[in-house]
């Protein structure tokens, strides 16, 4: 094939990932830019990054150690022996071969200690580097994906690498620009967990500790890689020694490339912040190698198990699929919505969060903090809204409330249609609640005010689409929590307007309208239900606009 047309076809085939990819998983890849943009993103690697180079795995890596000349433990190698058992006894077995040559002047305990655990991490080096190549140009030709995540590196506050190697380092060292190697190294390298120390960007942490290639650039004191040193990780985690990291996890929406989910400590880690921060999901590349794939029910069972335990949404990629992932986060804006748009999909995905008065509405909408979030009201509630429609005498007041609501949804609708951004919003309410206020003999009057309000004749902009959200309680439940909160309501008017509501939005997932049944649920339990109908449930819009001309008609009524 010609060479013009060779480069055709690859810039073709690359175009087509990149639709696949949006096209399966845009609202992961939406989440995760609008995150970056924000400065609450981040990554973080393991193993599973470093293959390509020619790192052993795990268990490579143990079989090498064991090999070793100043080892010699091949002989306990035992497939009923656990590689981080193993490892224990390697190390074991090297100390007794070690300690007769420990040098005379080294006799003090902890001169001797430092000494064979320097040892022992040069045999951990030369067993981690044994196929690793020497040039950078060979390192650069075997990267199949990692050159599309440098800039993200250099660009965000912290990256968490798992791996002992600096092979990061070295790509992102290698890359600056002529101006970038007059200021920066591009970088900056930490295995200490008091992270927090550092407000920069760029930051590279080796919770496992780091031995770089050479050993004169300052390896960790320590490495995690013996049974105890992970019983310790672990034990740390629980007492706190563990905090940087775990803030940093309910902080920021992390991409997670390369990882297994076998390390206990960051198991640990996110299990405590799944259930710490129910809204707060992560991203969990699932490796597909070559042209392999899974089936549709076990890639619904990792799906739905790492979701419910870790808050993880599973992306499954292969090498390819993860480069261009890579290279999405990091375009423009203009490229992702010209891809959107030759899908026919959104760049914004809307969430309109509602529920009669007291029923955990706003409290759920608090842990989406990594979303775009709409509060209730853009302004100061007029007075008497804290009271239900019928504690309220004057017809006059019902309309200074009425006309005060219908502005506020002019203008909050303005601000979701004009939003240039493409990312996920989660709003409080949804505009057409009001009908739920308004009494059944006057709806068609209330319909034709809404829509002259918020959508005048002569403006172009309708009602936002979004999936409807609505949760329902039990009435006595939510009038306690109104009473705490000096609303006026009585539980048989919370019931009434509960009905009222469901006869608005009745729920119909083809329409994009869905329903959630709060009773006898913690609010963890309401949010995880919502975390999962906005990042993995089929995203389906209502349309409002639609839904106040059938209520004008008269064709949705009580």
């Amino acid at each position: 094939m010609p060479k013009k047309e060779l480069q055709q076809s690859q810039r073709t085939n690359m175009n087509q990932i990149k639709k696949n990819l949006l096209g399966e998983y845009s609202r992961a890849i939406l989440h995760m830019r609008q995150q970056k943009i924000l400065q609450r993103f981040g990554l973080i690697f393991g193993a599973g990054i470093s293959t390509d180079f020619g790192f052993p795995s795990w268990g490579d890596l143990v079989f090498r150690i064991a090999s070793h000349p100043n080892v010699q433990g091949s002989d306990m190698l035992s497939d009923g022996i656990s590689n981080s058992s193993i490892s224990q006894l390697l190390f074991q077995k090297f100390k007794s071969n070690i300690e007769p040559r420990v040098p005379s002047d080294f006799e003090e305990n902890n001169k001797k200690n430092s000494y064979i655990q320097s040892e022992w991490h040069k045999v951990v080096h030369d067993a981690l580097y044994e196929n690793v190549p020497r040039s950078l140009e060979e390192l650069e030709a075997r990267d199949t994906y990692l050159k599309e995540y440098l800039s993200i590196i250099k660009n965000t506050p912290l990256t968490i690498n798992y791996n002992f190697d600096d092979t990061l380092q070295i790509l992102i060292s290698e890359s600056r620009t002529k101006d970038e190697k007059k200021e920066t190294r591009g970088f900056r390298t930490v295995w200490n967990p008091d992270i927090q120390m550092y407000p920069e960007n760029g930051v590279i942490y080796h919770p496992n500790g780091f031995l770089p290639r050479k050993l004169s650039e300052k390896p960790s004191d320590n490495i995690t890689f013996l049974e105890d040193s992970f019983g310790d990780q672990l034990i740390e985690s629980a007492y706190g020694h563990y905090t940087a990291l775990s803030y940093h996890l309910s902080q920021n929406t992390c991409l997670f490339i390369g990882i297994s989910l076998e390390d206990a400590t960051l198991k640990h880690l996110l299990r405590k912040n799944a259930k710490m921060h129910p809204g707060h999901v992560h991203y969990y590349i699932y490796y597909l190698e070559g042209s392999k794939d899974i089936a549709h029910e076990h890639r619904k069972a990792i799906i739905d198990a790492n979701f419910e335990v870790y808050n993880l949404i599973t992306l499954f990629l292969t090498n390819e699929e993860i480069k261009f992932l890579g290279q999405l986060l990091s375009t423009t804006d203009e490229e992702i919505e010209i891809i959107s748009d030759e899908l026919g999909t959104s760049v914004n995905y809307r969430f309109f969060l509602t529920g009669s008065v007291c029923v955990g509405k706003s409290t759920t909408l608090s842990n989406f903090r990594s979303l775009r979030t709409h509060d209730e009201w853009l302004d100061q509630r007029v007075p008497g809204m804290e009271k239900d429609p019928s504690f309220i005498d004057k017809d006059e007041k019902i309309k200074e409330i009425d006309y005060w609501v219908a502005q506020q949804w002019r203008a909050k609708n303005f601000i979701l249609s004009k939003s240039k951004t493409p990312g996920l919003d989660i709003i409080d309410r949804c505009p057409l609640d009001a009908f739920a206020f308004t009494e059944v003999d006057k709806w068609k009057e209330k319909a034709i005010f809404t829509r002259q309000i918020i959508t005048p004749e002569k403006s172009s902009i309708r009602l936002c689409k979004g999936k409807v959200i609505l949760l329902v309680g039990n009435p006595q439940t939510m009038h306690v929590r109104a009473v705490r909160l000096h609303k006026e309501v009585t539980s048989k008017a919370l019931a009434y307007r509960q009905d009222l509501l469901r006869i608005i939005y009745n729920k119909n997932e083809d329409l994009g309208i869905v329903e959630i049944d709060t009773k006898d649920k913690s609010i963890e339990q309401v949010t995880k239900e919502v975390s999962k109908i906005i990042h993995v449930d089929k995203y389906v819009e209502c349309d409002l606009q639609d839904r106040l001309q059938l209520i004008e008609a008269e064709k949705i009524s009580p």
